[in-house]
């Protein structure tokens, strides 16, 4: 397979074969090098799409892309290129990547996806969280069956949310941290349950914080208020403890909420005096936890009781069932 590829490359694909030193004799190299003189971009960009075109004319193919949100502009133009090509291929080009990211780094992505979206020359799946069961059938497979890894995917699904992302992380953190070993073929945890849903690995906050660090200055101070109200919140709520007008704070969350970043959208809520707001929850806990453990203890106890002042005036005589809760 490895000469037919070859092949292919010489003749549909110079431009790209001189590009792979290692593949070729000196001469060769020298005599491609000079036959490709002087050419350009678009010329490269026909190379590749014939190429794979003939390629998957001959047994066809499937071109895997990986976190295609770390790629370049000329990777997005080549995939674009070669995606809106009408000849006959039996060619499958699946690219992974996290929406999220896409959004932060304002990635060209976004829009490539969208065009060939609206064009009918791709589909997008969203990868479903992962269920209590699909965890401990994850670490099963990692760990082997023991009543420890059924007990701790309970734990870990909670506090993962099912991110399968989070759970590869926390559980790598878990083990490089000698929390989670493999004690005479049985594996075992060496912290208590309940301490694990306070664990943070260094990796997840970083993701997380790089994420958050690239929003507007209002974006960071409503989030960071909204993880002071809880996994899940009103806007009118945060609009009461940082005193901004109720349709701002609705409007910053419904861009959030639209983008997948951070938040989602949960309706509408009516509060005692008749206040109508929009309901919002964070689109994993940790998101939550990460984002409230940012702020200094003096400011989050200012925070925790303007909001419990706000409750107070707003719930009138149900405040009391509110502490209760």
């Amino acid at each position: 397979m490895g000469r037919r590829v070859l092949a292919i490359l010489r003749r549909y694909a110079p431009l790209w074969l001189v590009q792979m030193a290692g593949l070729l004799e000196a001469h060769e190299r020298d005599a491609l090098q000079r036959q490709v003189q002087g050419s350009g971009q678009e010329r490269m960009m026909r190379e590749f799409a014939e190429a794979t075109e003939v390629l998957a004319a001959e047994a066809g193919l499937t071109l895997v892309c990986e976190d295609l949100q770390w790629s370049d502009v000329a990777t997005m133009e080549a995939l674009a290129y070669l995606a809106q090509r009408r000849r006959n291929a039996r060619l499958l080009i699946l690219g992974t990547y996290r929406p999220a990211d896409v959004v932060v780094l304002q990635h060209p992505l976004r829009r490539v996806v969208q065009e060939l979206y609206g064009h009918g020359q791709c589909e997008e799946l969203t990868l479903e969280l992962f269920t209590a069961a699909e965890v401990a059938e994850y670490l099963g497979r990692r760990f082997g069956q023991s009543p420890a890894v059924t007990a701790l995917s309970q734990t870990i699904h909670r506090a993962t949310d099912g991110n399968a992302l989070f759970i590869v992380n926390f559980v790598d953190y878990l083990c490089q941290q000698g929390l989670l070993v493999d004690a005479a073929g049985a594996v075992e945890l060496r912290v208590e349950h309940a301490a694990l849903t306070r664990l943070v690995p260094d990796t997840l906050q970083q993701l997380i914080t790089r994420q958050f660090e690239a929003l507007s200055q209002e974006e960071q101070e409503l989030l960071r208020a909204a993880s002071v109200a809880g996994i899940t919140f009103t806007a009118a709520e945060v609009a009461g403890i940082v005193g901004h007008i109720l349709e701002e704070v609705e409007a910053v969350y419904d861009t959030l909420a639209t983008r997948e970043h951070f938040i989602a959208g949960e309706g509408m809520a009516q509060l005692p005096d008749g206040t109508v707001t929009g309901q919002y929850g964070f689109r994993h806990a940790l998101y939550q936890q990460v984002l409230y453990e940012q702020i200094g203890q003096a400011r989050r106890g200012r925070l925790h009781r303007q909001l419990g002042a706000w409750k107070e005036a707003g719930y009138g005589d149900q405040a009391g069932r509110l502490r209760e809760s």
